[in-house]
Parts: C-alpha cells; sequence; structure tokens
C-alpha cells in the first residue's frame, strides 16, 4: 500500500510542476496576445522553446527524479503530456462556453508539446 501511495504522489508531483511551469508561461505570455490568428509552425516551435526552458528551470530548482524507477520515469515521460494536453484543452472548452477567447495553449497539441519537451528535458538529464 505503501509503495502505490508513493508511487501516486510521485506521478502527482511530476504532474503538478509541468502544470505549474505552463500555467507561468502563459500568464508571461499574455500580454503579447494578438487578434490576428498564429502561424501555427511558429506557435509550436514557441511552446517547444518554453518547454526547454521550463525543463531548465524545473531542473535548477529540483535537480532530483521526482520518480524513483526508471520503467515508471518512461512511463512518465508519456502518460503526463497526454494528460497535460487534455487539460489545456478542457480549459479551452471552459474559456469558450463562458465567452472568453481561446488561445493557443488551450489547445491539446501545445500543451502536448510543451510537456513533453520540458519532460524530455527532466528525463536526460535530472539526477
Amino acid at each position: 500500500m505503501e509503495f502505490i501511495f508513493e508511487l501516486l504522489v510521485q506521478f502527482l508531483g511530476e504532474l503538478l510542476v509541468q502544470l505549474l511551469m505552463e500555467l507561468g508561461f502563459r500568464a508571461i505570455a499574455e500580454p503579447f496576445r494578438t487578434d490576428r490568428p498564429a502561424n501555427v509552425f511558429l506557435a509550436l516551435a514557441g511552446y517547444i522553446l518554453m518547454g526547454l526552458i521550463g525543463g531548465q528551470i524545473s531542473l535548477w530548482l529540483m535537480p532530483e527524479h521526482f520518480i524513483d524507477s526508471q520503467a515508471l520515469r518512461r512511463v512518465n515521460l508519456v502518460v503526463t503530456p497526454i494528460l497535460l494536453g487534455f487539460v489545456f484543452e478542457v480549459v479551452g472548452k471552459y474559456r469558450q462556453n463562458h465567452g472568453k477567447e481561446k488561445r493557443l495553449l488551450d489547445r491539446f497539441s501545445y500543451g502536448f508539446s510543451f510537456a513533453l519537451t520540458m519532460g524530455l528535458i527532466r528525463y536526460a538529464f535530472a539526477r
């Protein structure tokens, strides 16, 4: 039972860190938002770049892996970006249903790209 609790806390910790970083970058990007449609490839490159930066910042703040098992780190590398992509898609639907503009980050693909890039950096370089 203790193992399951520890595993759950480790996965939730990783998910929470990536979610907070994504929200932080959302707050930073807000002043630069424009009404014209964005170039999809430039936007994707921007979110990948923010994922690289977010991964480096998270390594600076927390240089250790959250998850001890190598196999579980790989599972986390797949599961966490998918979950965060869905979380931000749901946020976008919520904003749209409440009369607010849906932003780029409120789409699955951009949230997934950010979280995957950040997760790859943590996977490769954390101790």
